[in-house]
Protein backbone atom coordinates (compact mmCIF):
# COMPACT_ATOMS: atom_id res chain seq x y z
CA UNK A 1 0.00 0.00 0.00
CA UNK A 2 1.25 3.51 -0.90
CA UNK A 3 0.10 5.73 1.75
CA UNK A 4 2.59 8.44 0.17
CA UNK A 5 -0.25 8.79 -2.58
CA UNK A 6 -2.57 10.26 -0.12
CA UNK A 7 -0.46 12.73 1.96
CA UNK A 8 -1.56 15.88 0.11
CA UNK A 9 -5.40 14.63 1.18
CA UNK A 10 -4.17 13.66 4.75
CA UNK A 11 -2.14 16.58 5.22
CA UNK A 12 -5.15 19.27 4.17
CA UNK A 13 -7.81 17.32 6.63
CA UNK A 14 -5.16 17.58 9.67
CA UNK A 15 -4.77 21.13 9.14
CA UNK A 16 -8.53 21.51 8.82
CA UNK A 17 -8.01 19.29 12.27
CA UNK A 18 -6.09 21.21 14.11
CA UNK A 19 -7.74 24.49 12.83
CA UNK A 20 -10.67 23.35 14.68
CA UNK A 21 -8.81 22.97 18.16
CA UNK A 22 -9.35 26.34 19.51
CA UNK A 23 -13.59 25.16 19.25
CA UNK A 24 -12.99 23.80 22.59
CA UNK A 25 -13.96 27.01 23.97
CA UNK A 26 -17.12 27.54 22.63
CA UNK A 27 -20.03 27.66 25.07
CA UNK A 28 -21.68 24.44 23.32
CA UNK A 29 -19.40 20.86 23.91
CA UNK A 30 -18.65 19.66 20.80
CA UNK A 31 -19.44 22.36 18.22
CA UNK A 32 -16.03 21.00 16.30
CA UNK A 33 -17.71 18.09 15.77
CA UNK A 34 -20.19 19.49 12.89
CA UNK A 35 -16.43 20.85 11.65
CA UNK A 36 -15.29 17.94 11.92
CA UNK A 37 -17.69 15.49 10.55
CA UNK A 38 -17.24 17.95 7.19
CA UNK A 39 -13.66 17.50 7.21
CA UNK A 40 -13.87 14.03 7.07
CA UNK A 41 -16.79 13.39 4.29
CA UNK A 42 -14.09 15.74 2.39
CA UNK A 43 -11.04 13.55 3.30
CA UNK A 44 -13.00 10.38 2.80
CA UNK A 45 -14.51 11.17 -0.91
CA UNK A 46 -10.98 12.54 -2.15
CA UNK A 47 -9.61 9.32 -0.77
CA UNK A 48 -12.11 7.65 -2.49
CA UNK A 49 -11.24 9.55 -5.85
CA UNK A 50 -7.59 9.00 -5.30
CA UNK A 51 -8.38 5.32 -5.08
CA UNK A 52 -10.20 5.27 -8.61
CA UNK A 53 -14.03 5.39 -7.36
CA UNK A 54 -14.78 8.59 -8.66
CA UNK A 55 -18.42 7.45 -8.00
CA UNK A 56 -18.61 8.19 -4.25
CA UNK A 57 -21.74 9.54 -3.56
CA UNK A 58 -21.50 12.12 -0.60
CA UNK A 59 -24.73 10.93 0.74
CA UNK A 60 -22.82 7.61 1.42
CA UNK A 61 -19.74 9.59 3.03
CA UNK A 62 -22.09 11.24 5.12
CA UNK A 63 -23.95 8.25 6.48
CA UNK A 64 -20.26 6.01 6.89
CA UNK A 65 -18.82 9.16 8.84
CA UNK A 66 -21.80 9.86 11.04
CA UNK A 67 -21.84 6.08 11.24
CA UNK A 68 -18.76 5.78 13.02
CA UNK A 69 -18.93 9.31 14.81
CA UNK A 70 -21.54 7.21 16.32
CA UNK A 71 -19.96 4.03 16.70
CA UNK A 72 -17.30 5.65 18.80
CA UNK A 73 -19.29 8.19 20.58
CA UNK A 74 -17.90 6.61 23.79
CA UNK A 75 -14.43 7.57 23.68
CA UNK A 76 -15.64 10.59 21.29
CA UNK A 77 -17.48 12.01 23.43
CA UNK A 78 -15.70 11.38 26.74
CA UNK A 79 -12.57 13.74 24.94
CA UNK A 80 -14.91 16.22 23.76
CA UNK A 81 -16.40 17.09 26.92
CA UNK A 82 -12.77 16.77 28.60
CA UNK A 83 -11.44 19.36 26.47
CA UNK A 84 -14.50 21.39 26.64
CA UNK A 85 -14.38 21.56 30.45
CA UNK A 86 -10.48 22.23 30.31
CA UNK A 87 -11.29 25.47 28.22
CA UNK A 88 -13.40 26.75 30.51
CA UNK A 89 -10.70 27.86 32.75
CA UNK A 90 -9.20 31.24 32.28
CA UNK A 91 -6.02 32.08 30.06
CA UNK A 92 -4.51 28.36 31.10
CA UNK A 93 -7.20 26.12 30.37
CA UNK A 94 -8.15 28.15 27.14
CA UNK A 95 -4.70 27.31 25.47
CA UNK A 96 -4.70 23.82 27.20
CA UNK A 97 -7.85 22.32 26.18
CA UNK A 98 -8.18 24.44 22.62
CA UNK A 99 -4.06 22.60 22.04
CA UNK A 100 -5.57 19.27 23.49
CA UNK A 101 -8.67 19.18 21.42
CA UNK A 102 -6.53 20.63 18.03
CA UNK A 103 -4.39 17.09 18.96
CA UNK A 104 -7.44 14.91 19.62
CA UNK A 105 -8.35 16.13 16.41
CA UNK A 106 -5.72 15.20 14.34
CA UNK A 107 -5.09 12.40 15.61
CA UNK A 108 -8.73 11.01 15.08
CA UNK A 109 -8.83 12.32 11.61
CA UNK A 110 -5.58 10.49 10.83
CA UNK A 111 -6.83 7.39 12.27
CA UNK A 112 -9.41 7.48 10.48
CA UNK A 113 -7.91 9.00 7.26
CA UNK A 114 -5.88 5.51 7.51
CA UNK A 115 -9.22 3.47 7.67
CA UNK A 116 -10.63 5.07 4.69
CA UNK A 117 -7.56 4.57 2.54
CA UNK A 118 -7.34 0.62 4.28
CA UNK A 119 -10.89 0.63 2.81
CA UNK A 120 -10.91 1.67 -0.35
CA UNK A 121 -7.48 0.42 -1.00
CA UNK A 122 -9.04 -3.29 -0.02
CA UNK A 123 -10.68 -5.62 -2.20
CA UNK A 124 -14.32 -6.02 -2.99
CA UNK A 125 -15.59 -2.97 -1.74
CA UNK A 126 -19.63 -2.56 -1.89
CA UNK A 127 -21.31 0.57 -0.75
CA UNK A 128 -24.40 -1.22 -0.44
CA UNK A 129 -23.52 -2.90 3.19
CA UNK A 130 -22.25 0.18 4.82
CA UNK A 131 -23.14 -1.53 8.44
CA UNK A 132 -19.85 -3.82 7.28
CA UNK A 133 -18.09 -0.45 6.25
CA UNK A 134 -19.07 1.16 9.54
CA UNK A 135 -18.23 -1.46 11.95
CA UNK A 136 -14.74 -2.21 10.25
CA UNK A 137 -14.06 1.91 10.20
CA UNK A 138 -15.23 1.76 14.30
CA UNK A 139 -12.96 -1.19 14.80
CA UNK A 140 -10.17 1.22 13.31
CA UNK A 141 -10.54 3.95 15.03
CA UNK A 142 -10.65 2.39 18.09
CA UNK A 143 -8.53 4.30 20.95
CA UNK A 144 -4.88 2.01 21.08
CA UNK A 145 -1.53 2.49 19.73
CA UNK A 146 -0.96 -0.18 17.89
CA UNK A 147 2.72 -0.54 16.55
CA UNK A 148 1.25 -0.35 12.66
CA UNK A 149 -0.93 2.67 13.55
CA UNK A 150 1.74 4.26 15.61
CA UNK A 151 4.49 3.58 12.32
CA UNK A 152 2.32 4.38 9.67
CA UNK A 153 1.77 7.99 11.96
CA UNK A 154 5.43 8.57 12.57
CA UNK A 155 6.06 7.58 8.60
CA UNK A 156 3.53 10.48 8.11
CA UNK A 157 5.26 12.76 9.80
CA UNK A 158 8.39 11.75 8.60
CA UNK A 159 7.70 12.31 4.93
CA UNK A 160 5.95 15.99 6.08
CA UNK A 161 8.56 17.28 7.57
CA UNK A 162 11.02 16.17 4.89
CA UNK A 163 8.97 18.01 2.75
CA UNK A 164 8.64 21.31 4.66
CA UNK A 165 12.78 20.87 4.83
CA UNK A 166 13.06 20.70 1.11
CA UNK A 167 10.56 23.77 0.40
Amino acid sequence: MADEKYDTILRTAITAAAASGPLAMSPIPGTDTLVMGGTWIAMMTAIAKKAGYNNLDSEIAKKVVLGVVAGAGAYWTGSKIFTWILAKIPVIGWVTGSGINATLNVLFTLWMGYAFIDWFEGPNIEFNDLSTTIKQLIDAMQPGLRSGKIQRIADFFTRIRHDLVAA
